[in-house]
């Protein structure tokens, strides 16, 4: 009798260790699927929440590395994303650019001193 009481106290306890230790893996898994489907602000987050419940466990201690891994995967996300913008502004630009002088490659050159007062190359 006092083994099977033993043998039940000892799994209760294996139990309630378990399940204390290990609160961050349900939100780690959460957090993966989130980077898996490219939401990464809402990733972030989650890992930042599974770290928060059990920052010493295994699964805290990786959902916090995680967490800064996706920190940086979006930071350079968002640099791509600004370095396109700019991209795109200055080829933009520069075909504003292309028209004018395409414009002014056909028109005639400026036989007058622009100094002089009746000259129209201005």
């Amino acid at each position: 009798m006092h083994v099977a009481i033993r043998s039940v106290g000892l799994t209760l306890l294996a139990t309630l260790w378990l399940a204390c230790s290990d609160r961050s893996a349900q939100g780690l898994a959460r957090c993966e699927q989130l980077a898996t489907e490219g939401k990464l602000e809402a990733a972030i987050a989650e890992c930042e929440r599974a770290a928060l419940k059990s920052p010493k466990s295994t699964s805290g201690k990786r959902a916090q590395a995680r967490g800064g891994e996706l920190r940086g995967r979006l930071a350079a996300q968002r640099e791509r994303e600004a370095l396109a913008e700019k991209s795109a502004e200055h080829q933009k630009a520069k075909s504003k650019l292309d028209a004018i002088d395409e414009s002014v490659e056909g028109s005639e050159p400026c036989k007058c001193a622009p100094s002089a007062p009746l000259c129209s190359c201005l």
